[in-house]
């Protein structure tokens, strides 16, 4: 039944001209926020690219969806740093950038950890067990 659902919200995805980057990588570069909007409103999602690319005529399509992910992670960042890009007084930053290996490496091996530590943490304090380790 999930992986159904999984393939019935992907569709209009798939169905669109534009050529995205896949959903684990919107997770590894923004985080579960972005993640989650574009998994529950795809459709809206590709809006956001298409207005996003409408307003920026050379930007390309990873850039644009760069731009709406960083928007939907953090908006008063994203908007501060086009807003000092604009005057001049911020070096441009490039959200369409590609997804790095050794970062990707780093940001599973730690969450693994964190997860990892965290769950335990709160086994020990819902069995009321002795020791974390």
């Amino acid at each position: 039944m999930l992986p159904l659902l999984f393939i019935l919200m992907m569709l209009p995805l798939l169905s669109s001209s534009l050529t995205l980057y896949p959903p684990i990588e919107t997770l590894l570069l923004y985080g579960p926020v972005p993640t989650i909007s574009r998994l529950s409103d795809p459709s809206g999602y590709i809006t956001k690219i298409n207005e996003y690319k409408a307003q920026n005529k050379k930007a390309s399509c990873r850039t644009a969806q760069g731009n709406v992910d960083a928007f939907l992670a953090a908006p008063d960042v994203w908007a501060e740093q086009k807003l000092l890009e604009g005057k001049g007084k911020r070096e441009f930053y490039d959200y369409g950038r590609e997804l790095e290996g050794e970062k990707v490496v780093l940001s599973v091996l730690w969450s693994v950890i964190v997860v990892g530590v965290g769950g335990r943490a709160a086994f020990v304090a819902a069995t009321g067990g002795g020791n974390l380790f």
